[in-house]
């Protein structure tokens, strides 16, 4: 599974492109893009979404894979503060409220992943890993038979 989805980042990364698109599949019109930060996870990143933009974007939604730094790209600032204040929820929800929170949870889809339902997570993963080589095995023959 490593191989084809790389590291936890890199896969959290592909997973989230492919939420999106599932959310957009109506979209024809509308560029999507995804800013992702400057780090030692670019290439895999790329790698990642290139592949979704030819062979997992059946709909095919127009999309674009930008790059920057936080100080730049105010996405990446948004993102920071949403994790931050996510993980402050989940570490502890039986505190109140924070009020980033309050004002950030009604604009997202959120998902808690724990020893209850990460099976269901590795099941999703594996199933992606199988569907990815099955395209990929796929547009080869296709290619071959060119």
């Amino acid at each position: 599974m490593l191989k084809a989805l790389g590291n936890p980042y890199t896969t959290c990364f592909h997973w989230l492109v492919q939420s999106v698109l599932e959310l957009m599949k109506l979209n024809k019109k509308e560029t999507l893009k995804f800013v992702h930060e400057n780090n030692s996870d670019e290439k895999e990143a790329k790698a990642s979404f290139e592949f979704i933009a030819q062979d997992a974007n059946p709909n095919k939604v127009p999309m674009r894979l930008l790059f920057g730094g936080k100080r730049e790209q105010m996405p990446l600032q948004s993102a920071d503060i949403l994790a931050h204040e996510a993980y402050k929820r989940f570490k502890d929800p039986d505190k109140p409220e924070r009020k980033p929170w309050q004002i950030l949870r009604p604009k997202i889809v959120v998902v808690h992943l724990g020893k209850d339902n990460m099976a269901k997570l590795v099941q999703s993963l594996e199933e992606i890993v199988k569907n990815t080589s099955d395209q990929a095995s796929s547009a080869a023959r296709k290619n071959k038979a060119s």
